[in-house]
């Protein structure tokens, strides 16, 4: 797996959206330096596996690959069927991640603007407020939520979780207007919604935390699924308020190892063992995937916004940012 450093980062960007890749591209030359960025057109699938072969193999490496458009293609995952972008952080042959990759799609300039408003040195309160539900599916989604809210309170958040019959999509939507640095669900998706309890994605729109999005931490069928069709995770990054961030699964999520990821991200940040974006992904999943193997929901999930972004709530300083 990736070290979680600031690293190299290769933008892939569909012809149309040039100037929003070249947007992204000077965030991320601010905040890790003009040697850090990699530019490619995108092309065929197998010539954008190529691209990110070579990068890889190169001395300086590659750790993270943002994808700029939902034109790109990408590959289908030989376990999940479904379009699996972290199938290109796959370098060292089987399931293994070994690069972050993050895609930005839908109404892009919108999530790019948002990009550059967000602190990574923020102090303000919020960014150390967790709140999450989860829905009794299978018999551990209530521990689950307990765990993962425990794991938050080791980098000092502040943490509540609802179940789902005890609660509803308006509190979910005000707490997140309150400001959150986390957001838990723990549910059934639709793909274009969260339905235990129902926010869809005409609720994100709506949202007016327009300067407090929120990290989000997510179990839900169907809603990372980006070919086509806009999804509840573009609906999260590209909405003026809602979600910096967001990893959905695009197939039906199954089994245990997608809660195991959820505990193991959530502590990946109490512990500090990651804080940018694609790298406590990673390290959830990758961590999931070793103590509850399941190639399925490893290939399911797809990253919505900046992998390279350091979040403001993580342990430590994000010393590579350019000031």
């Amino acid at each position: 797996m990736a070290a979680d450093a600031p690293g190299r980062v290769l933008v892939v960007y569909s012809s149309q959206y040039k100037s929003q890749a070249d947007t992204y591209a000077a965030l991320v030359k601010q905040r890790l330096g003009d040697d850090r960025v990699l530019m490619s057109e995108a092309g065929s699938q197998s010539s954008i596996k190529e691209t990110i072969k070579t990068h890889y193999n190169e001395p300086e490496k590659l750790t993270y690959v943002t994808i700029i458009g939902r034109d790109v293609d990408a590959p289908t995952g030989s376990h999940s069927g479904r379009e699996c972008d972290n199938c290109y952080g796959m370098m060292s042959g089987g399931t293994q991640l070994d690069l972050a990759v993050g895609r930005i799609s839908g109404d892009i300039d919108t999530y790019l603007n948002k990009l550059k408003n967000y602190d990574s040195k923020s102090t303000a309160p919020w960014n150390k407020q967790a709140y999450g539900t989860a829905c009794n599916l299978a018999g551990d989604e209530y521990s689950t939520a307990t765990t993962v809210m425990s794991n938050l309170q080791k980098d000092g958040f502040t943490t509540d979780w609802k179940k789902a019959t005890q609660t509803s999509g308006s509190a979910s939507l005000s707490k997140m207007n309150a400001g959150l640095g986390v957001f838990f669900y723990l549910g059934h998706g639709s793909g274009t919604a969260w339905n235990t309890p129902s926010v869809d994605e005409r609720d994100i729109e709506g949202l007016s935390n327009t300067d407090m999005p929120f990290f989000e931490i997510d179990v839900s069928c169907n809603n990372g699924g980006w070919s086509g069709k806009k999804c509840m995770g573009e609906a999260l990054i590209t909405a003026r308020g809602g979600a910096i961030s967001t990893m959905m699964s695009a197939p039906t999520a199954r089994g245990t190892m997608c809660k195991c990821y959820q505990r193991k991200a959530a502590d990946a940040i109490g512990t500090g063992a990651a804080s940018r974006v694609g790298m406590v992904y990673l390290t959830g999943l990758q961590k999931a995937q070793s103590e509850d193997k399941d190639d399925y929901m490893l290939e399911a999930y797809n990253i919505f916004g900046d992998p390279t972004l350091w979040l403001a709530f993580a342990k430590g300083t994000p010393l590579s940012v350019l000031v």
